[in-house]
């Protein structure tokens, strides 16, 4: 089973339903709670390739699993909505790394991967089969975190 396909199975056994709409150029995922109804929405025509459908569904996701969601109502461009927002879109990301890119798979991996002339980003991506802007935000967040290599 690959890893897109865990996550997508592990989406169904929470119940959320995954819906395909074309959003506009810059969106290619978000997730909704209406009531007692959880959707993830992914925009299948924007996406690349099952790497970054990967790292979008492992976000949008995290969001569920954290409770990191936020109301799209009349107060959406206040200050202190757009704080919100950040913040739970921070948690998700977070929570999405640790789970699809522990650290310590992540370290194991990331000696395969370093070469004389640096490490090979796109390397890493592959082996955990989503982005390589992915694997950075991983790399960063746990260089933030004090994890040592």
């Amino acid at each position: 089973m690959t890893r897109l396909e865990k996550a997508y199975n592990d989406i169904h056994n929470d119940g959320i339903a995954v819906n395909n709409y074309h959003f506009s150029r810059t969106k290619k995922a978000a997730c909704m709670k209406y009531g007692g109804y959880e959707t993830i929405i992914l925009d299948y025509d924007a996406i690349r390739d099952s790497a970054e459908e990967l790292s979008l569904v492992a976000e949008e996701h995290a969001h569920y699993e954290t409770g990191a969601l936020y109301v799209v109502d009349a107060t959406y461009n206040m200050p202190t909505a757009r704080i919100n927002r950040i913040i739970a879109e921070a948690q998700a990301q977070r929570h999405a790394i640790e789970k699809h890119i522990p650290f310590d798979e992540l370290k194991l991996a990331f000696g395969n991967f370093v070469y004389a002339d640096g490490l090979d980003i796109y390397q890493l991506a592959e082996h955990f089969e989503v982005t390589p802007g992915f694997v950075q935000k991983a790399i960063e967040y746990y260089h933030q975190k004090g994890c040592c290599w």
